[in-house]
């Protein structure tokens, strides 16, 4: 009789401890930004609405579970310094474009339609200080390259 006890009661610490923080809006959705890029051919420019994920968690969940994303939006990872960094798509539904950016907003590599599911390590050719998912086909639609440059805060720009 007393295991069940202590699970009902560990049960309900846990709820009573965690359900705050639910309430409280302090897990949401990360930040948003609108963000544009422009390619090395004058008036070549993309703005884009990203989602910001800058905290572990949101670094952790990216797209993860997510069934659609709108046109023109996407996630902007954000890292605390630049290193060589990979993504994989494990829980993530939805074919995804990323764009591997170093730390002066430039896209480093893109690697394109990442499949949904698949564990095989995807990494940045360098170091990089962000990644941006979009969605699949959409570095080709909006005709983004390496050496096109990220324009955002983080990115240390002239």
């Amino acid at each position: 009789m007393k295991p069940k006890i202590s699970l009902l009661f560990l049960f309900a610490l846990v709820f009573f401890i965690s359900g705050p923080a639910f309430s409280s809006g302090r897990i949401s959705r990360p930040e948003t930004a609108r963000i544009a890029i422009t390619g090395q051919t004058p008036g070549r420019e993309v703005k884009l609405d990203m989602e910001i994920a800058s905290t572990p968690l949101e670094l952790e969940r990216g797209l993860m579970d997510r069934t659609s994303l709108g046109q023109g939006a996407g996630m902007l990872f954000l890292f605390q310094y630049p290193a060589i960094q990979q993504f994989w798509m494990k829980d993530t539904l939805i074919p995804l474009d990323m764009l591997f950016i170093d730390e002066h907003g430039k896209i480093i590599n893109i690697h394109r339609n990442a499949k949904p599911n698949d564990l095989t390590p995807i990494p940045s050719a360098s170091p990089a200080l962000a990644v941006i998912e979009i969605n699949g086909g959409g570095a080709k639609l909006h005709d983004i390259r390496a050496g096109d440059i990220v324009h955002y805060k983080a990115f240390k720009q002239p």
